[in-house]
């Protein structure tokens, strides 16, 4: 259960802080994919251990714990490939990813 509320509270930092990119006075794709990556990273890290908070989970809530923990973690790898690709290309309109 401590394991479950540390983890609880380092989401609750991660979408303070994608809270706190997301507003700031810059609005661009960065920032933007920037936040993304952290909503992301913070529902991956709480998707951990849902099934530490049962005495018996079930086989169909550990196997769809393990897919949405998969599915978040690939999430947040792409919006922080493109928040690098982004961050590294500078600021640019138009284009296939253009989010702004």
């Amino acid at each position: 259960m401590t394991k479950f509320i540390f983890s609880a509270v380092e989401a609750a930092f991660l979408l303070a802080l994608a809270l706190a990119v997301a507003l700031a006075r810059k609005r661009t794709r960065a920032h933007k994919y920037f936040s993304l990556f952290l909503v992301t990273a913070s529902l991956w890290l709480l998707s951990g251990f849902v099934d530490r908070l049962f005495v018996q989970p079930s086989a169909l809530l550990v196997t769809m714990e393990c897919r949405f923990a998969y599915a978040a973690a690939v999430m947040a790898v792409a919006f922080f490939f493109l928040f690098g690709l982004d961050f590294y290309r500078g600021p640019r309109r138009g284009g296939l990813l253009d989010l702004a």
